[in-house]
């Protein structure tokens, strides 16, 4: 099956926590449906706006290619959720620092962003569409639909002073079932960390030898 483990695999069941966190994980499987999966988690982090390369503006849909086929059958209009993240934000996040930006109603379009990127057209800079900031504290949790067209505030201000850090946020992007999920899990990793109850968001990786080298761990 599709899907490889994440780049980083949390140790602290702190990390799992967030991704059923109650009125998140509501959220998800109203827009998603009540078998929604966990589609990828990692760090959104952006640099200082003068070394980290610009966020621009972007789609995050796991949509069919003719590279990959993640799922079977006709691809939905851009107007039906296939994805949504959930940003839990570790710094402050504002304009200055890289913000995620979001251009509203844009995910209701009939097309999609690549065709407008295919032009040339900076839909940022060109003033066609407004722009919007996700901007809130430490401890918020930003939301956001894989359709809407978003990037990061670095994009619009090349430069900006801030202390020489990044700004860090951990995004969890939830997708319907049917869609084959970026990242599985170890299945000992996700007993270990996750309730029972919780486990069913989880894809885990079912490839036989990674089932027999959990086993023998468990088993010595």
């Amino acid at each position: 099956p599709r899907g490889t483990a994440p780049a980083w695999e949390p140790m602290d069941a702190r990390f799992y926590r967030l991704a059923y966190e109650p009125r998140v994980l509501e959220l998800a499987r109203a827009l998603l449906g009540a078998d929604c999966i966990l589609h990828n988690a990692g760090v959104s982090l952006v640099g200082d706006g003068s070394l980290a390369a610009p966020v621009t503006a972007h789609q995050d849909q796991p949509l069919p290619t003719e590279h990959t086929q993640i799922w079977a059958g006709r691809v939905p209009p851009p107007s039906h959720p296939l994805a949504l993240q959930a940003i839990w934000l570790l710094d402050d996040f504002e304009y200055e620092n890289g913000a995620t930006f979001v251009m509203p109603r844009t995910h209701h379009r009939a097309e999609r962003l690549d065709a407008w990127l295919a032009n040339g057209t900076d839909v940022v800079r060109s003033g066609l569409f407004p722009v919007a900031f996700a901007t809130g504290a430490v401890g918020d949790v930003a939301f956001l639909l894989g359709t809407a067209w978003h990037g990061a505030s670095s994009h619009v201000r090349a430069r900006v002073e801030v202390g020489g850090r990044p700004r860090v946020g951990l995004l969890y992007e939830y997708a319907p079932s049917f869609v084959s999920p970026k990242h599985r899990y170890p299945p000992r990793t996700i007993a270990r960390h996750v309730p029972e109850a919780e486990r069913a968001i989880f894809p885990v990786l079912d490839v036989p030898e990674v089932l027999a080298r959990d086993e023998a761990a468990a088993i010595a």
